[in-house]
């Protein structure tokens, strides 16, 4: 009679020595400073700055208006450095970023073009909130990625 054979169960945790590299990993990385960054959904965005001037040299015509998007973060909360292929997609999914320049027929009429617009209408150097993806990516002669939206794309104000 042969014996009969007994596999072992997989193991559902870490063996100690790969949770102590974990650790120490986490121990080492620097973590951002939470003041320069903006935290959604989407990821962690460092805000973007922005000097007074539009240095794109992109100038929004009719109901578009151009934004300085927030760029995602290098390093996550937990201290993981992301690769810049996720830091391309992570940035092209920013719903944040600063008003640079509103063009002539932006916030003149509600988003169905059927009335006048009416509320508080937004000015450049504005933080603010838009629709994820929405809007063409730009890049302006000062290198810096911008997106062109329609003012109907943008949801929001960010007061400071």
């Amino acid at each position: 009679m042969q014996p009969k054979l007994v596999r072992p169960k997989p193991s559902l945790f870490v063996p100690n020595a790969v949770a102590k590299r974990a650790t120490e990993a986490k121990k080492v990385a620097p973590l951002p400073e939470r003041k320069r960054f903006i935290k959604t959904r989407a990821g962690l965005y460092e805000k973007a700055e922005w000097n007074g001037s539009n240095e794109s040299k992109i100038v929004p015509t009719g109901d578009y208006i151009l934004v300085l998007t927030d760029l995602a973060a290098a390093t996550s909360l937990g201290g993981i450095d992301y690769t810049p292929a996720q830091m391309e997609m992570t940035t092209q999914a920013a719903s944040t970023g600063i008003l640079v320049e509103v063009g002539a027929g932006a916030f003149v009429w509600n988003a169905d073009r059927s009335r006048p617009f009416a509320g508080k209408k937004p000015e450049p150097g504005q933080r603010i909130h838009f629709f994820q993806y929405a809007g063409e990516s730009a890049e302006g002669e000062d290198g810096k990625t911008y997106r062109l939206l329609e003012d109907k794309c943008l949801c929001g104000l960010r007061s400071e």
